[in-house]
């Protein structure tokens, strides 16, 4: 999976800004993520950003343990008053899931090359999903999210001719 995303905006304020850093899953429909940064660490009036992961199973089934390897870069000019000491930001990041039918567990460690905190910082996640109906999508790359809606919808008349 690759990544390719920037953005630009015209005396954004702290809240409106551009936030780039750390993945916390689920909290932004398209996450400007840097693997070993924390959460919205970096406020940015425009940015480009690259990055990418690659996906290899490590089980013969291909589908209950997998590893991931992830690099992501960025260089941004700063939101007035939000500036830190460099331009470019850049992380690496591992990570191993393992699935079941009931449940997935995904263990992430990154390492931010230029975090605000100093030079060469770490962090560690775990996610953790437990359904009480058959997974049917990894916690890396989601691909059944509107299942509920599709529920709702279901049960709606259908139009004739459809």
């Amino acid at each position: 999976m690759a990544q390719v995303a920037g953005g630009t905006s015209r005396r954004p304020d702290r809240f409106s800004a551009f936030r780039l850093g750390g993945v916390l899953p689920q909290a932004s429909e398209f996450p400007l993520s840097i693997p070993g940064y924390y959460y919205q660490e970096v406020s940015a009036q425009s940015f480009g950003l690259a990055g990418g992961s690659y996906l290899l199973p490590l089980s013969a089934d291909k589908k209950t343990w997998l590893g991931t390897f992830t690099l992501a870069s960025a260089v941004v000019d700063y939101s007035p008053g939000l500036e830190q000491r460099n331009k470019w930001h850049s992380g690496a990041g591992l990570g191993v899931s393992f699935a079941s039918t009931a449940w997935q567990a995904l263990l992430e460690y990154g390492y931010g090359f230029n975090a605000a905190r100093g030079r060469g910082n770490h962090t560690l996640g775990l996610r953790v999903q437990f359904d009480f109906r058959k997974t049917t999508s990894p916690l890396l790359v989601p691909r059944d999210v509107n299942r509920g809606l599709e529920r709702v919808f279901d049960r709606l008349p259908r139009l004739p001719g459809r």
